[in-house]
């Protein structure tokens, strides 16, 4: 059985990054199994360079399974019709290139042709997995047609003991926060203008933007910065840049709501967190996000700043709606199970031919 290679590359890895996470949870899964795994990928840094592998040095045999984690257009597409494994693809979903063209023309064109490679690959798959509904959807409209869904596996969020080392979490502040990188389809612009008038409602509020920062879109993060001095927010509103996840567990703890205008997600990991931690979300209603959301949290539209605001501050305000928040919260995260979403990936590779014990 060790003989048989199950392995999986991903477009980059970077550790606390939800498809790197979800790549290492597969990989122990199948190691546990007794199959020969590893991780490929093209961008990673030197510290993973221990358990990561270059995507070149990849030789699948028929014998072998490539799981593909497709996201971002790279090289390894273009090996992927001459491999004579068997290859299962996870679709996390493309960032349309309409959010980058602005601030880097080449980088949106690589993800337009990521997107439109996934016409051109269909056959090369012999089976297909997207971790959303919504994501399902738009490789429906590709043509592919025997799409299975699953949630995304992801680690369950451990509260964090303390947060006294970080002094942007000092006492005494409300704390409105958001997880992600910065990257133009999050839409940090619309985060920062809806807090504008949220903080004429609680002035001691404070703004936490938990994410690394994109050197692709270097432009945008100037822009947003530009927008923080613009509207006199530079002592409220805090970019953390890459963090640990003890880091990132200690503004989970410290937060009072977690709020996203993100314009595109196709699952978005941190809302399920959330429902873990009991946060209370406000969220804008955009792509896979009422999915994954579903009664977890505050569904917004639109581009109502006051009306935004007002919204966020009534949820502070009714215990009532907080309650109800966390109910459907308890509720949806049973949908969620990461478990769920392992269940269905060994399925599929039993599909395939692997002799697999029970997902745990």
């Amino acid at each position: 059985m060790g003989r048989i290679s199950v392995d999986q590359f991903c477009a980059g890895f970077a550790a606390g990054d939800a498809i790197s996470n979800e790549a290492l949870l597969i990989q122990e899964y199948l190691r546990r199994s007794g199959y020969t795994s590893e991780i490929y990928s093209e961008n990673f840094a030197e510290k993973d360079a221990g358990r990561i592998r270059h995507f070149r040095t990849y030789r699948g045999s028929s014998d072998s399974i490539l799981i593909y984690h497709y996201s971002f257009f790279t090289r390894m597409l273009r090996m992927l019709p001459g491999l004579p494994c068997k290859k299962l693809m996870v679709f996390h979903n493309v960032t349309p290139g309409k959010y980058v063209r602005p601030y880097n023309r080449r980088l949106a064109d690589s993800l337009d042709q990521a997107r439109e490679a996934l016409e051109e690959l269909r056959p090369c798959f012999s089976s297909v997995l997207a971790d959303s509904r919504y994501n399902a959807g738009e490789l429906r409209k590709m043509g592919y047609s025997d799409v299975e869904v699953k949630p995304v596996l992801f680690s369950r969020p451990r509260p964090a003991e303390s947060s006294a080392m970080l002094p942007y979490l000092q006492e005494g502040k409300k704390n409105i926060i958001f997880v992600g990188r910065v990257f133009p389809n999050k839409m940090h612009q619309d985060l920062i203008k809806s807090f504008y008038f949220f903080k004429k409602i609680y002035p001691e509020a404070r703004l936490i933007c938990v994410g690394s920062f994109h050197p692709g879109v270097r432009a945008y993060t100037a822009e947003i910065r530009n927008l923080v001095t613009e509207l006199d927010l530079n002592q409220d509103v805090v970019f953390t840049g890459m963090v640990s996840d003890a880091e990132v567990a200690a503004c989970y703890r410290a937060a009072h709501l977690f709020f996203s205008m993100s314009d595109h997600e196709g699952f978005c990991v941190p809302l399920a967190e959330c429902m873990y931690l009991d946060i209370p979300v406000v969220a804008r209603a955009a792509a896979a996000v009422p999915e994954t959301l579903g009664t977890g949290g505050i569904l917004i539209k639109g581009n109502d700043y006051p009306a935004i605001a007002e919204t966020m501050a009534m949820v502070l305000e009714s215990e009532e709606i907080q309650e109800n928040i966390r109910i459907g919260q308890k509720e949806e995260i049973q949908r969620l199970q990461p478990q769920r979403g392992l269940a269905v990936v060994q399925k599929e590779l039993q599909s395939l031919g692997l002799h697999l014990p029970e997902a745990p």
